[in-house]
């Protein structure tokens, strides 16, 4: 029979069946497992009660799982035990030789597939590697400041395991050891005046500002390092989804930093094992902008003339605001180059438009602090990762691949004036609204889209919206993050009548009614995408066959309390591990309503596990900002982080 040791493997002994210690226990159930402490535990676990033990870890909660199932080695142990019995001695060493090799090939091929099967759903958006137990606090840290002047922890990034954390830390003027009078000197040397400063103006002192950038080990929560910069700081990997809001992050090969304007700009690059390089751009000027860009690399905007003169934005009784005068903004020039050593890597020369009353001056306007909007014809906005840029110039909207291809670009003027809008997809690469107003992209667009990858090459144009899921285990979609598309990937679309699954090529493969029409997609995995819409009847959540299109099952939601579409309005997270999907719902409407966590089957829709507001607030803040890095669930609220998965 075949024995778990405590080392996670399995010992053998072949022995007759009268000899074996006691008889099989055929009374539990099939889909009943045998809990750590000896109790049993149903496949289904509610109400905060924790898997095997509540708040205790599994087997397989460190992402381990069985190499291969007891019952299947104990069938094949038990089998061979009878054939070897009565057999000669040759045959009998023969018959040993072989049931080891084939055990220990079959062992080694299902690690094979275990880890293959692991890297994918680490390297996934939103993927976790074992959500088969409800969530628990793993480790926690604080920021460990009293300071309220203190911004909270914010994740920025990821970097081989070790997620990034940055706090804007204000030192607080009132705790100056200078204004103590009791540390103080009675007079200074240096200018004969008491309580002030050498070389210091009198009046209010001013409070220092620094960015404190800390990486944390995802799975102890230790820190690997920490990194201050003086004042403000810019900072992205490059590599988070374009556009869109998510439940994860995806990991960069460095974090960039960018502080400073024009000739005074600085940029420092810090890798995962925390080096450091700073460096000052060269060739910078007062119409020059240095950016973080796609992973690695630097965007440098620099406009080739000074725009003209005496342009302002004029109150209008009768349409708000207007343009005081037409212009023309100068050519703008767009590069990206390599963070640490400065080396160009690609450059492209973009030609804005005409911006007047009959097109859009919003590309050219700031705010001041009175929230009144000022002409500024220097505005850049920029959006960049893997995926690629998008660019909002005065007189220009463009989108460039990450290697700098132009994808698209539609610079204002009279009858032009149509947004461009891009957003990242789940599998790489772009959809970007093809044509038309698109009154903002999202889950609940269902007009033409055009997918192209992360080169800039067009895959394919949609007749309706693109469903893309929040979280996948990494299989089922086109993944155009690779040289080619998968050809039997799809993507999931929606145009408002039909729900549809399409290829890389364009084929379908179903086509099926949507009712009710789909608000967006939470999960993909395991053959099956996750929908979420609102009946008649009240919010649901429901798997579609991937294969075929056929619903597989369906289960109610809370009610909806945030307002606007997609699936914002019904849930604040989902992620999965290629066999369940956990989905928190309800929406958050800033109302106090407690997020519930409820574990779902993926390919049967069976509850898992389920958490209630009052169980989940326990181990997560009601606010939290749970995200996805590396296989690992973290939930971070104000100065805490903690894993939970």
């Amino acid at each position: 029979m075949a024995r778990r040791d405590g080392r996670g493997g399995f010992t053998f002994e072949l022995v007759p069946d009268d000899d074996a210690d006691g008889p099989l226990d055929t009374s539990a159930p099939a889909d009943t497992r045998t809990a750590g402490d000896g109790t049993l535990a149903g496949p289904a676990t509610t109400a905060g009660v924790a898997g095997p033990r509540a708040g205790e870890p599994s087997a397989e909660s460190d992402g381990h799982r069985d190499l291969i199932p007891p019952s299947l080695l104990t069938r094949a142990v038990r089998r061979a035990a009878v054939w070897l019995r009565g057999r000669p001695p040759v045959q009998l060493v023969a018959g040993v030789v072989v049931l080891v090799l084939v055990l220990a090939g079959g062992g080694v091929a299902a690690v094979l597939r275990d880890r293959a099967a692991d890297a994918r759903v680490r390297a996934a958006p939103g993927g976790v590697l074992d959500l088969s137990h409800p969530i628990r606090e793993w480790w926690t840290i604080s920021g460990g400041s009293s300071n309220s002047w203190d911004s909270g922890l914010w994740p920025i990034g990821a970097l081989d395991g070790v997620i990034v954390l940055a706090q804007t830390v204000t030192e607080d003027p009132a705790e100056d050891p200078a204004d103590d009078p009791a540390e103080d000197p009675a007079e200074d040397p240096a200018d004969g005046q008491a309580g002030e400063p050498a070389g210091e103006p009198a009046g209010e002192p001013r409070a220092e500002t620094s960015t404190v950038l800390r990486g944390v080990d995802v799975d102890t929560g230790d820190e690997r390092w920490k990194v201050t910069l003086p004042g403000a700081a810019m900072c992205d990997t490059g590599s988070l989804a374009l556009n869109r809001a998510s439940g994860y992050m995806g990991q960069g090969s460095s974090l960039m930093c960018v502080q400073g304007a024009g000739s005074e700009t600085t940029v420092t690059v810090i890798e995962a094992g925390g080096h450091v390089t700073t460096r000052t751009p060269a060739g910078l000027d007062d119409r020059t902008t240095i950016l973080t860009g796609p992973a690695g690399m630097l965007l440098r905007v620099t406009r080739t003339a000074d725009p003209p003169d005496g342009v302002a934005l004029e109150e209008d009784r009768a349409r708000g605001w207007r343009i005081s005068q037409p212009v023309q903004p100068p050519e703008v020039k767009v590069s990206a180059e390599d963070a640490v050593t400065g080396e160009q890597v690609w450059e492209q020369t973009l030609h804005p438009g005409l911006v007047d009353d009959a097109s859009s001056w919003w590309g050219c306007a700031s705010w001041d602090e009175a929230g009144t909007p000022v002409f500024d014809a220097d505005m850049v906005a920029v959006a960049a990762s893997t995926d690629g840029v998008v660019l909002h110039l005065c007189g220009l909207e463009a989108v460039l691949s990450a290697s700098g291809d132009v994808v698209r670009q539609n610079a204002t003027g009279a009858g032009t004036d149509l947004p461009v809008v891009a957003t990242g997809l789940v599998d790489g690469g772009l959809g970007i609204v093809d044509g038309g107003d698109s009154g903002g992209w999202g889950d609940g667009w269902t007009g033409p889209t055009v997918v192209v990858d992360t080169q800039g090459r067009e895959v394919v144009r949609l007749t309706g919206g693109p469903l893309d899921p929040w979280a996948t285990d990494g299989t089922g979609g086109l993944d155009l993050r690779g040289p080619e598309p998968d050809p039997e990937g799809v993507v999931v679309t929606h145009d408002g009548t039909h729900l549809a699954a399409v290829r890389a090529d364009g084929t379908q493969r179903w086509q099926v009614d949507e009712r009710p029409r789909s608000q967006g997609a939470l999960v993909r995995g395991a053959g099956v995408i996750v929908l979420v819409a609102s009946s008649p009847s009240g919010a649901e959540v429901r798997g579609v066959d991937l294969a075929t299109g056929v619903t597989r099952w369906t289960a109610p939601i809370d009610e909806a309390v945030a307002y606007g579409g997609g699936p914002w309005a019904f849930a604040r997270g989902a992620w999965t591990d290629g066999k369940v999907a956990v989905i928190v719902t309800p929406s958050d409407a800033g109302d106090g309503t407690l997020p519930v966590w409820t574990a779902y089957d993926l390919r049967t829709g069976a509850v898992v596990w389920h958490l209630d507001g009052a169980a989940a607030a326990k181990i997560v803040a009601p606010q939290s900002t749970c995200l996805a890095v590396a296989g690992r669930l973290l939930c971070v609220v104000e100065d805490k982080l903690v894993r939970v998965a």
